[in-house]
Order: C-alpha cells, then sequence, then structure tokens
C-alpha cells in the first residue's frame, strides 16, 4: 500500500467522520428539487468515501482525484463509483448544471487563483458544499491556529471570507468539532449553497 493511502487512512482516524455527518446532514437539508436527478461532483476525493453518502441519498457520484494511489485505492474500495484523473484546476471541463459540487476539506488546499476558478464554475451547478478550517479571527484559539498553520494546505482562511459568495445563496452553516477521541482540537465548518 502506497504511503500517502496509509497516511490518508490514519487521518481519516480523526476527521473523517465528523466531516461526513456534517455533509450528509447538508445535503438531506437541501430541498428535493436540488438534490433529485443530482450528481455529487467530490473534488479531491481521497479514498473515494463520499461515494457511500452519494448512494445513500440516491445521488449519482463523479470523484475527482490526481492523485494516482489514492484513486487506485478508492476504485478498488468503490467499484461501483467512477473517480477520474483530475482536480480543481480542470473543474471546468467535468461540471455540469446538474451537480453538486463538494470541497471536503479542500479549500485550503487552493491558491487564491484557483478558489477563484472553483467558486466561479460552482455557479454553474446546482450548489456547492463547503466543508473547511473554521477560522474566526480574534475566537480561534492559539491552538487550533497553530495546527490549521501545520497543515498541509497552506490557505486556511478566514471563515467570513467563505459566507458570503457571489452568485450562490448560502442555505446552511455548521460548525462542528474535529479531534481524536472527542477532543476539540480544531473548528470545521459546513456550508451549503445554491445557485441563486
Amino acid at each position: 500500500m502506497a504511503a500517502e493511502v496509509i497516511l490518508y487512512r490514519l487521518g481519516c482516524l480523526i476527521h473523517w467522520a465528523p466531516r461526513e455527518q456534517a455533509i450528509r446532514r447538508a445535503l438531506r437539508g437541501l430541498p428535493a428539487g436540488v438534490r433529485e436527478g443530482a450528481r455529487l461532483l467530490d473534488v479531491g476525493s481521497g479514498l473515494g468515501q463520499l461515494s457511500r453518502l452519494a448512494r445513500e441519498l440516491g445521488l449519482d457520484y463523479l470523484g475527482l482525484e490526481p492523485e494516482d494511489s489514492l484513486r487506485r485505492a478508492s476504485s478498488r474500495d468503490f467499484p461501483e463509483a467512477r473517480f477520474i484523473d483530475k482536480g480543481a484546476s480542470d473543474l471546468e471541463e467535468s461540471l455540469g448544471p446538474a451537480d453538486l459540487l463538494v470541497l471536503n476539506g479542500v479549500a485550503h488546499h487552493l491558491n487564491e487563483t484557483l478558489l477563484k476558478r472553483t467558486l466561479d464554475a460552482a455557479r454553474r451547478a446546482r450548489g456547492l458544499v463547503l466543508c473547511d478550517h473554521l477560522r474566526l479571527e480574534g475566537e480561534t484559539h492559539a491552538f487550533a491556529r497553530w495546527l490549521q498553520d501545520r497543515d498541509q494546505g497552506k490557505f486556511v482562511r478566514p471563515y467570513e471570507a467563505l459566507r458570503t459568495l457571489p452568485g450562490l445563496e448560502l442555505r446552511s452553516s455548521e460548525y462542528f468539532p474535529i479531534g481524536p477521541m472527542g477532543m476539540r482540537f480544531w473548528t470545521y465548518f459546513c456550508n451549503v449553497y445554491t445557485t441563486s
């Protein structure tokens, strides 16, 4: 098994369950007309775990994962799902008007230019689920900021920069803790937007 896959699986022991639960609540909270006939387009799909959730909710699924070892493991673990060798920079050619775009722990890996392109593309879809590090200026405690600053992603942004997005209507927002064994090491947010 590739080192990237092992490290990803270890990280998932800490952060996966709360993120998946928040995304499940977010998607279930969407109006039926937004979900009906939609495809979940999972950018940076990692090990493809959101394909289970898509199946549970009756959504088609497409995982975009540029890392070969993660994509191979996803295809092995979830043979009924489809994963392609693409990422956020290829979104324009993969995204369709029936898609619900998911950025699950991905935004803090995208520089300003790529995030702007991704959010511009999201306006052509049915909706966007954005799940990432919560950074509230003056409120995020020092240890959480330290952990965020040492994350592999280099672009943890203040929450206010992602709360209101042009051309997208914020439908719901949830904060939730991340940490092993129920310890609250840092906080994530899960925002759901629909196209306005």
